[in-house]
């Protein structure tokens, strides 16, 4: 096994021991499994011996090229991919089980496309609506770590909100109309929340057409007792879950009309935080 670095410093008279070529492209192989699929990157300077690097220690995990401008980080990546490639002997098979994205902001890696047609696709981003676009799938869509990026979430607090958001997606995936009775019992119970009715109220415009008028005029007749910390009623106290539901019909039985995904997570990510606060797991303020 090769380490590098020098452990003991040589002594005047000791023998010096030229390694071989056989020795010293194993050392630039990275892999101690001679199965290991390899793939070539150019040579070293010295002995001009071949330098293979194993494609899973590379492919699978998170790397980085650093060098000053003009050094060679693209032609790097770019023969690293090339590299990959010409490996490949199944091509529909390959195309089945791997997919790589290469975001090319300065128009460095066209020469892929070129050399490999039936296996690149160049997508022209743009926001126009006939422009180019990367779909997601919804599996890859729910991703936190994606949601993240999109909404330049901070990394203590927002982040893992969007978390909690995806995991309870996942796990429960119930009907946003069952969601929303849920949170109106939990929002007036035991704990309420002066932010929890405005948060509500900006849901409205994905409720139904028909319905968002009633649930205005419903919801713009709570408002906030700082002295007993709750929500009062022109007609009720509001001292039990049964004079909640006579005051909030017409916004407990609405239905939502999501019409993208992007609605979906406003929804949910609003029932959620509504929820949170309610009960005293997150502090609105480091979220909204």
């Amino acid at each position: 096994k090769f380490f590098s670095g020098i452990k003991y410093l040589p002594m005047i008279n000791d023998r010096l021991y030229l390694i071989s070529d056989d020795k010293i492209s194993e050392i630039y192989s990275f892999s101690k499994n001679t199965k290991t699929p390899l793939i070539n990157i150019g040579r070293s300077m010295l002995e001009e011996l071949p330098i293979n690097i194993p494609i899973n220690g590379v492919f699978n995990s998170h790397i980085g090229i650093f060098g000053n401008t003009g050094s060679g980080k693209s032609n790097t990546l770019a023969k690293l991919y090339q590299s990959l490639i010409n490996r490949i002997d199944n091509i529909e098979l390959f195309s089945s089980k791997s997919k790589f994205v290469l975001i090319d902001f300065n128009g460095e890696y066209g020469t892929l496309e070129s050399s490999f047609p039936e296996l690149c696709q160049s997508i022209k981003l743009s926001t126009k609506k006939d422009g180019g676009k990367i779909h997601f799938g919804e599996k890859e869509f729910w991703d936190d770590e994606l949601l993240s990026v999109l909404f330049s979430a901070t990394e203590k607090t927002q982040k893992p909100f969007l978390t909690h958001l995806i995991k309870s997606k996942l796990k429960y995936d119930d009907d946003l109309g069952e969601y929303l009775k849920r949170t109106i019992k939990i929002m007036f119970g035991t704990n309420p929340h002066k932010e929890t009715v405005n948060l509500l109220k900006s849901l409205i415009p994905y409720f139904e057409e028909g319905d968002q008028q009633k649930i205005i005029d419903e919801l713009s007749l709570f408002t906030w007792h700082s002295g007993q910390d709750k929500y009062t009623h022109p007609d009720s106290w509001l001292d039990n879950t049964t004079e909640v539901m006579q005051h909030t019909q017409a916004t407990y039985n609405s239905n939502f009309n999501v019409t993208s995904v992007f609605d979906e997570i406003a929804i949910r990510a609003t029932l959620q935080l509504i929820n949170s606060v309610s009960r005293n797991y997150v502090q609105y303020d480091h979220i909204y």
